[in-house]
């Protein structure tokens, strides 16, 4: 069992959703920068299929989150349309940070 804020932090389904958000968008970049760099300069295909799988999994582990999230709490049909989104457009998940966390403290109140 996982006790203190780490334990409620997790427990909480947005603030795992931003976390998750973070992580989603860095494992894109790595992706992006460190696997294609590989890939095309250093001829080291094999980079490429890690990352996306494991980015991937972030992916899904991202949306599987954002559904039990906004089937957990109160959320507008916009709100919820924009992290949908925010999971298919490049990097959107770090510019829908600022929203999630306006969320979590608007319900923390």
């Amino acid at each position: 069992m996982i006790d203190g804020s780490v334990g409620q932090t997790l427990a909480d389904p947005l603030r795992r959703l931003r976390i998750l958000g973070w992580i989603e968008g860095c494992t894109l970049i790595a992706l992006i920068f460190a696997a294609l760099y590989l890939k095309r300069v250093l001829g080291l295909s094999s980079a490429t299929p890690i990352l996306g799988a494991v980015h991937g999994l972030f992916f899904f582990l991202y949306f599987a989150t954002l559904v039990e999230a906004v089937a957990y709490g109160r959320w507008s049909r916009r709100e919820a349309i924009r992290c949908v989104l925010a999971t298919l457009v490049p990097l959107g998940t770090f510019f829908n940070d600022r929203m999630l966390a306006r969320k979590i403290a608007t319900e923390g109140e």
